[in-house]
């Protein structure tokens, strides 16, 4: 028989424990709660998951950032010397797709989300100046088509060369096309006429 004391002596150690699971799982839950709402699942082209993207590659941005200092604010010049977050008038981005891989309707349009989003985050790091003003205008965008490989690296070629933010896509090639193509080139967001210079010669998609 069990005498009372104990029966008494064990009781609060049972008495903590489930206090004890019974917070941690209130904490995990709150946690998760917390971590569903700041990052929220979204659905996503899972083929499209392992796609690249290229601008300026990681060694150039460290060393630019070397030679700046961390106080210096880089302001990237355009043909006559003028700076191009000093530009001013209306901006825009635009979007070049290669025609001859004849991709689907779906699968362009997430290769253009791909390259617009790539543009935005280098623009946001580089540019911000430019891409506040493009923001305050729309975000305008245009979707234009090359019918190479060749015309969509030499319009990021042009791009580079004038200044403008570029983002070019690499698609991992899980369903219409073969891996390693490149698919997308996003031009902007910048200043039309210098946009222009680039892309205006294309026709629309």
């Amino acid at each position: 028989m069990i005498n009372d004391t104990t029966w008494l002596s064990g009781a609060p150690f049972w008495v903590g424990l489930g206090l004890g699971v019974s917070v941690s799982l209130v904490l995990w839950r709150v946690t998760a709660d917390r971590r569903g709402h700041a990052h929220p699942q979204l659905q996503v082209d899972h083929d499209d998951d392992d796609d690249e993207w290229e601008s300026q590659s990681e060694d150039e941005e460290a060393e630019e950032h070397d030679e700046l200092g961390d106080d210096e604010e880089e302001e990237e010049e355009v043909e006559g010397g003028a700076p191009l977050g000093s530009a001013r008038g209306p901006m825009k981005m635009t979007l070049v797709v290669r025609n001859d891989l004849k991709m689907g309707k779906g699968k362009a349009a997430a290769q253009c989300a791909h390259a617009a989003v790539a543009a935005y985050k280098m623009a946001k790091h580089r540019w911000p100046a430019i891409l506040r003003r493009w923001e305050r205008h729309g975000q305008p965008k245009v979707v234009l088509k090359v019918d190479t490989q060749l015309e969509l690296e030499t319009v990021q070629a042009a791009a580079r060369s004038l200044g403008l933010v570029n983002a070019i896509i690499t698609d991992a090639g899980r369903t219409q096309i073969d891996p390693g193509s490149r698919t997308v080139v996003a031009v902007g967001p910048g200043p039309d006429s210098l946009v222009d210079r680039v892309t205006g010669h294309l026709k629309l998609y």
